[in-house]
């Protein structure tokens, strides 16, 4: 099921080979691994095979292959090897087929996966911050759109306020007394619709 399921991508968030089996499970990593080569050696169909001592340093030779990498990074590797992702054998598989040839392979496929992955990290981080800007200037936006508001509003109820008993000719010499300041040029505008109601 391990097998199955598991990708290049996933063995990048395992835990080490060297930090799981320390001190006394060293024994333990020894006997999963050395399973893990009998049933790699078991599942090719040469008449010869690889007897236990081959299959011992085929064992040493994997721990010390993926002593930075993780037990999942052998299962992988191993179950791609077998499948000939890394190309096709004519004669026995022994060690230096494996460690030779195949594990630099697997080795420069999981170095671009985990280039790929950072590439989308930058991508995903840039497209983030390209975001919070845009957020940044539609606050900014709205707050200043609110702002407006809330001054016009204020500029209403002050115009309204003054004009409020006003006739017709005190309207026209207000207007032309605030014509005459830049300051007031708002309030002015807003005085002259005021012509619309006072007759």
């Amino acid at each position: 099921m391990v097998e199955m399921k598991m990708t290049i991508k996933d063995t990048l968030t395992k835990p080490l080979i060297k930090d799981v089996f320390k001190g006394e499970l060293g024994a333990v990593s020894f006997a999963v691994v050395e399973y893990l080569c009998t049933r790699f050696i078991e599942s090719f169909a040469f008449s010869t095979k690889l007897g236990p001592e081959q299959i011992q340093m085929l064992t040493v030779d994997t721990l010390e292959a993926f002593g930075y990498e993780s037990l999942e990074d052998i299962i992988l590797f191993l179950k791609m090897a077998r499948s000939g992702k890394f190309g096709n054998t004519k004669r026995s598989v022994d060690s230096n087929l494996v460690y030779g040839e195949w594990f630099p392979m697997y080795m420069d496929l999981k170095a671009r996966k985990r280039e790929e992955i950072q590439q989308e990290k930058k991508s995903k981080e840039k497209e983030d911050l390209v975001s919070m800007e845009v957020i940044k200037k539609r606050y900014a936006k709205n707050e200043n759109d609110r702002l407006m508001a809330d001054r016009r509003n204020k500029a209403k109820l002050f115009v309204d306020k003054v004009s409020k008993d006003f006739d017709k000719q005190m309207l026209e010499d207000t207007i032309r007394e605030w014509s005459k300041d830049k300051n007031k040029d708002y309030y002015t505008a807003l005085l002259k619709k005021k012509r619309l109601i006072i007759k």
